[in-house]
């Protein structure tokens, strides 16, 4: 990230854990609904080992990131009024620190940063319910699997761990694949 810009982050509920990995679509009339895409995933540290909590108390938050998109030092700076009301002081700033791994030239509307972490589909693609052959690795379009071509779906069997699946136009054929446990297709 550019340490030169700002970003607006606002404050949410927490999100159950189980939601973490979830990629898709929710439903029109549901809380939260539309295309959901993990972006980013990782872990993270807080500064010199302050408790979050503490942090959040005082309107400051600082953390190193892990992340396979972004990483390094971030800061969090609540804007406007503290108060105890929960509509009130959800405004942050996020702000990149001045690090190792600031980016001056960092560009969120990349289209190097349009896939998701985990599948490597663009948003597009999870809202079609696209899975297309993704190399995760390398987020680009990937040949077909090694020593395989199309064929009738059978009995899960060990695949290679970086391979999605991909249904063909009829739903009975399909490219060998694993992320994860082995899918097995419907």
């Amino acid at each position: 990230m550019n340490p030169a810009e700002k970003w607006l982050a606002v404050r949410t509920e927490d999100h159950p854990l189980e939601s973490a990995d979830f990629e898709g679509v929710i439903p029109e009339g549901q809380y939260g609904a539309g295309t959901v895409m993990i972006w980013d995933k990782g872990l993270y540290e807080p500064e010199d080992g302050v408790p979050l909590d503490e942090q959040l108390a005082r309107g400051k938050i600082i953390v190193v990131l892990h992340g396979k998109n972004l990483r390094g030092g971030l800061t969090l700076v609540q804007t406007g009024k503290r108060s105890a009301v929960s509509s009130q002081g959800k405004r942050w700033l996020l702000i990149k620190q001045r690090d190792e791994d600031a980016d001056p030239s960092w560009n969120i509307e990349s289209p190097e940063w349009d896939r998701s972490v985990l599948t490597g589909r663009m948003l597009q693609e999870i809202e079609g319910g696209l899975f297309g052959l993704i190399d995760i690795d390398r987020r680009r379009p990937h040949p077909s699997p090694p020593g395989g071509s199309p064929q009738v779906a059978s009995s899960p069997s060990p695949r290679p761990k970086k391979w999605l699946n991909k249904r063909s136009i009829s739903s009975r054929i399909c490219m060998r694949s694993r992320v994860g446990s082995i899918a097995r297709m419907p």
